[in-house]
């Protein structure tokens, strides 16, 4: 059993009504100043971890887990859809949401 719905059952058998479960989201994108944006505006919901590259992204999925990644598609080592793929494989694939700044043209 996830260890996160064990404590949330745990303390609900108690009587509890105050729990605070932070989720994990990944965000994977080589600008810094995304990063810390989305740090700011999201670090008292979310427990927020960063990657700046695709391969340290990968790593970081295999190591913590995340609940939701974020993730860019143009990356400085290899593209966003190879990211993607691999976390796909990963033993506990979590959902991701793919973005870009880049302009898209049609």
């Amino acid at each position: 059993m996830d260890s996160k719905f064990y404590a949330l059952r745990l303390a609900v058998r108690r009587g509890c009504n105050s729990i605070q479960v932070m989720i994990r989201l990944l965000f994977i994108d080589d600008d810094p100043k995304a990063q810390q944006t989305l740090s700011l505006v999201l670090e008292e919901e979310y427990k927020v971890y960063s990657a700046y590259t695709g391969l340290s992204g990968i790593e970081l999925v295999e190591e913590i887990h995340p609940d939701v990644v974020l993730l860019d598609i143009n990356l400085p080592d290899i593209d966003g859809l190879e990211v993607l793929e691999k976390i796909n494989n990963s033993s506990q694939a979590p959902p991701t949401i793919m973005l870009t700044a880049s302009l898209i043209r049609y």
